[in-house]
């Protein structure tokens, strides 16, 4: 599992503000594109839910 984080924390450690920010706006317009073509709402499974608390805890 760690094999799989570690190429995005590698980025994430040697990524400036500047571009970190560049990629949140990136992943941002990506997801609004993605439900664009999804019809209806987008419901999360409990595990889905758990893991996005999980790491968006931390962010506030």
């Amino acid at each position: 599992m760690i094999q799989l984080f570690h190429p995005l924390l590698t980025l994430i450690a040697t990524a400036s503000d500047s571009l970190l920010a560049k990629y949140v706006l990136y992943l941002k317009n990506e997801n609004r594109i993605l439900r664009d073509r999804t019809p209806g709402a987008i419901h999360t499974k409990p595990h889905e839910r758990a893991q996005l608390l999980k790491y968006g805890k931390p962010l506030g």
